[in-house]
């Protein structure tokens, strides 16, 4: 699915400010048209928006969700009713690896180094776009530019030790699986893991 959709998102890179500006505002609406429609929580918050018209400008007076207003009413705010953070933690505390939950959602959570743990949940769809949106500059940088003769494509990490957190889960979709795959748990010293990335070069 990345690699059908990054060509376009690539190509994105470059559209105008007006183009970037009315795909900003479609986005948003429809972004708050679901929210309406599946989120009890944002059923009440957005009550006085109308998403077939609201504009950026109107942000400034949406109060924004905070962890700590998604922590407290997870349930209400998730879009999906099979899904609540019961669930889902569940599905977290059993992960190793890379894994769907329901076959359509990538759970991650945050260490909670604010003080406050955070669950998130992305569908496929959002969950493709955001590793495209880590890679698509590399892609546009790299196009027409040729590296060292014979030179291996090498992917190097610096993440998480354990699936469930973004930095881990991340490199697991989206990571080549034909490409070599080092990685350094940001638990180890910091001396061993500049020393590892050096090696790599």
């Amino acid at each position: 699915e990345l690699r059908a959709l990054l060509p376009e998102y690539v190509a994105r890179l470059d559209w105008s400010v007006e183009r970037l500006r009315q795909e900003r505002e479609r986005g948003l609406r429809e972004l708050l048209r679901v929210a309406r429609e599946r989120s009890p929580w944002y059923r009440r918050r957005l009550a006085d928006v109308d998403p077939a018209t609201v504009t950026e400008a109107d942000l400034a007076r949406i109060p924004p969700m905070t962890k700590a207003d998604l922590m407290g009413h997870w349930d209400e705010i998730v879009t999906d009713r099979r899904l609540n953070l019961a669930r889902v933690n569940a599905h977290l505390d059993g992960l190793t690896t890379d894994q769907y939950l329901l076959d359509e959602y990538h759970g991650v959570a945050s260490g909670g180094s604010s003080g406050l743990r955070g669950v998130f949940v992305y569908d496929r769809a959002a969950w493709t776009r955001y590793g495209i949106m880590l890679v698509r500059w590399g892609f546009r940088n790299r196009a027409g530019v040729a590296g060292p003769a014979g030179a291996p494509a090498i992917s190097a990490h610096v993440s998480a030790g354990h699936a469930t957190h973004l930095s881990s889960a991340i490199q697991q979709t989206f990571t080549d699986p034909g490409m070599p795959i080092h990685s350094f748990p940001i638990t180890l010293p910091i001396d061993r893991i500049v020393a590892g990335l050096n090696d790599l070069q």
